[in-house]
């Protein structure tokens, strides 16, 4: 059915996506893939057209499109136009501060809050996570802000279903 098909949506976890692609083989399907699996990967375009001049060109004539996840677009909204323009060095040390709704953490996330899974989950307000820095989205904001590190994330998640606000502080002097 894949290789049969005009256009694909794939909403997989990023193996299934991954075998999906593969089943697709050398078949002039068009695929948009909404797992984190091809965000960074060679021949895929990132699907986010307002990116950088050019994008919506390329997103448009693509047969491979991954689409962007939520902090990630949030981010490159923030730095990506910024480190294009200079104002803010490729090398400068970014950190970016997040804070969403537990919907965005998946049905085991969504599960802990909802249905009480994990009570201590539920007994805060605000929680931090991802203090490993290797968030799964750190390399598709460095790769696409154009940042020569990866940007230090730190990500929270808070008892509202959905939602999301992301800053990025930048000291004066990076400007």
């Amino acid at each position: 059915a894949l290789r049969g098909a005009d256009f694909v949506i794939l909403c997989l976890p990023d193996d299934a996506a991954r075998e999906a692609v593969t089943l697709v083989g050398d078949a002039p399907t068009r695929i948009i893939d909404a797992s984190t699996a091809h965000r960074t990967a060679t021949g895929w375009d990132y699907g986010f057209p307002e990116l950088s001049p050019g994008q919506r060109d390329r997103v448009a004539a693509s047969a491979r499109v991954s689409n962007p996840g939520c902090y990630p677009t949030a981010f490159l909204s923030l730095v990506a136009p910024l480190v294009r323009a200079g104002l803010v060095d490729r090398d400068w040390p970014v950190t970016v501060n997040a804070v969403s709704g537990y919907s965005g953490g998946g049905k085991s996330m969504i599960a802990a809050f909802e249905d009480g899974a994990a009570p201590d989950a539920t007994d805060t307000a605000f929680r931090i996570y991802g203090l490993s820095l290797a968030h799964k989205h750190v390399p598709e904001m460095q790769i696409h802000a154009g940042l020569a590190h990866p940007p230090i994330f730190a990500p929270a998640v808070t008892r509202t279903y959905r939602g999301m606000i992301v800053e990025v502080p930048l000291p004066a002097q990076a400007l």
